[in-house]
């Protein structure tokens, strides 16, 4: 699923799961924040993951993460606090962002 670097996140990840939700294969690519966001989920099983981050993110990049987006973040979105404000290499996207979850 790429949606581009003018979208924030693939509808996909910004689901919150009750049920059961096995992700077989699936590919989220070219998002800033995060690939995949598991937030209050439960029994979620992910078989194969891949992702990239967005091709302008990285070393001599001055736009870093969570930039454009830091007014709008959400309460589950990675906000980048513990990174140094210049560290392009740390300030990129996680393929998998986990928090308040089980099983």
């Amino acid at each position: 699923m790429d949606s581009g670097v003018g979208d924030r996140y693939a509808l996909l990840c910004r689901q919150e799961l009750e049920a059961p939700c096995p992700l077989l294969t699936f590919l989220a690519e070219h998002h800033v924040l995060y690939q995949v966001n598991i937030r209050n989920a439960k029994n979620v099983f992910i078989g194969l993951q891949e992702g990239e981050s967005a091709y302008w993110q990285g070393t001599g990049n001055k736009l870093l993460a969570p930039e454009p987006w830091s007014k709008s973040l959400l309460a589950s979105d990675p906000d980048f606090g513990w990174c140094a404000a210049d560290s392009a290499m740390v300030r990129a996207p996680f393929l998998l962002y986990c928090s308040c979850f089980s099983s």
